[in-house]
């Protein structure tokens, strides 16, 4: 068996270093970016799961996003 995982991304606030911390990321975006921290753990949330799950899609739109 193989599971796939898809993660569908809205709009990331990828110029910022993943080291800088995301409270400074989300005030300087105005909170309409994710920023990298959010899909770091969306990502570390699908690897912690069993191989009895197979976590199929994450959607994760940015909160401000009208193109949703």
């Amino acid at each position: 068996m193989i599971g796939v995982s898809v993660l569908n991304l809205g709009y990331l606030a990828s110029e910022y270093e993943i080291d800088k911390p995301t409270q400074n990321v989300l005030e300087q975006t105005e909170y309409s970016l994710i920023p990298l921290a959010d899909v770091i753990q969306a990502i570390h949330f699908i690897l912690s799961t069993t191989k009895a799950s197979c976590v199929k899609e994450i959607l994760m739109p940015a909160m401000l996003d009208q193109n949703v």
